[in-house]
């Protein structure tokens, strides 16, 4: 099932974050069987050489590949989206308007503003342009990211908007918005969280989370009804193995 059929029927998903040069990563992870692979763009030196190389590696393990972008900017989003991503996530979506735009640059107008490019989206030409743009509006998926105060005061509105198809909520961000600068286990930021989580679920917006512990922060996160998990990243995965394997070497060692 794609990420997409499991946003619209509400099953559950999981992914993990690449943030390595290497697109043997990419291609390792996307093996691995998880529901999507996210590309991180905002912070890290992604250029669009390394997105199209990575998407390239994910997309033959029949992966779904999404991509967040530095920022809300179309120009970016078109560029990845043109590269092959399947799905865009956009950061700091603060207002309906922002959500407009965000969705408007994942569609070719009338109903957006995406201008077209006859490369790899239309198999070099093997597809006509009509055939691309309809499967655009049917698989590019449009994803906002929830991480800023002014956001809360504006969620009932952003989960509504027409062709956003789901939201991811960023606590750390958040938290430093609300005045408690890098606390997203403080009170007021968690109270905010299943706020958030409620106001999406009555509009059936499936709703994320960056989950960097184990299957018991998984578990935690998928009973406040967050529908799909971001789980750790390529580095994290490896420093927790590579922790692992060492830990129990000293183990052994302690043994005799």
């Amino acid at each position: 099932m794609t990420l997409r059929a499991k946003f619209r029927t509400g099953t559950p998903a999981f992914g993990t974050l690449v943030t390595s040069s290497d697109a043997a990563i990419a291609e390792l992870l996307a093996q691995a069987g998880f529901d999507f692979i996210w590309l991180d763009m905002e912070h890290t030196h992604f250029n669009i050489n390394l997105v199209q190389a990575h998407i390239m590696a994910i997309r033959l393990s029949g992966i779904t590949a999404l991509v967040r972008v530095p920022g809300n900017d179309p120009v970016w989003i078109k560029r990845v989206i043109d590269v092959g991503a399947a799905g865009v996530v956009v950061p700091m979506v603060n207002t309906a308007a922002e959500a407009q735009q965000l969705v408007a640059a994942c569609r070719y107008p009338p109903n957006g503003i995406r201008s077209y490019s006859p490369h790899r989206v239309s198999r070099y030409r093997r597809y006509t342009r009509a055939e691309v743009e309809v499967a655009a509006s049917q698989s590019i998926l449009a994803i906002a990211q929830i991480e800023h105060i002014d956001a809360l005061a504006e969620i009932d509105a952003i989960v509504q908007t027409p062709g956003l198809d789901a939201i991811f909520i960023g606590p750390v961000d958040l938290s430093l918005s609300m005045g408690y600068a890098s606390e997203p286990q403080h009170p007021q930021v968690q109270a905010a969280i299943p706020e958030i989580i409620a106001v999406a679920k009555a509009y059936r917006m499936p709703v994320g989370l960056f989950v960097g512990g184990g299957i018991h922060e998984v578990q935690a996160a998928l009973a406040k009804g967050l529908q799909w998990i971001a789980y750790a990243s390529d580095y994290l995965l490896l420093t927790q193995a590579v922790d692992s394997v060492l830990g129990q070497w000293r183990l052994l060692l302690t043994r005799g």
